[in-house]
């Protein structure tokens, strides 16, 4: 947790993060030197590994949707106060419904 904390903290948007967790801080920092991109989704969209590419697309989906369901900010907000907010800032139990057996 401490490590994707600190790639938060050092490429500063959660797209760039996951990229540079799943290829490497080198190729985000060389896929980022290539041209000026006008947007963060322009460079994810041209991210040359497909397996990188729909990694960071599957990453960025998923906390959209975990934000759904729990109401709170992203991790990447909550990551660039520093490396303990991952794991202070747990996500609550969820409370399941009552199942009533019949007979």
């Amino acid at each position: 947790m401490v490590y994707i904390a600190n790639l938060l903290r050092q490429m500063g948007a959660p797209e760039y993060a996951a990229a540079a967790y799943n290829a490497g801080e080198d190729r985000i920092a060389a896929w980022k030197g290539e041209r000026n991109y006008e947007e963060i989704p322009e460079l994810v969209e041209s991210i040359p590994f497909t397996e990188t590419r729909e990694y960071v697309q599957v990453v960025l989906r998923n906390t959209a949707v975990y934000r759904m369901i729990y109401g709170q900010p992203s991790v990447a907000t909550q990551g660039c106060r520093g490396a303990g907010a991952l794991t202070e800032n747990r996500m609550p139990a969820m409370e399941l419904p009552r199942i009533e057996m019949v007979r």
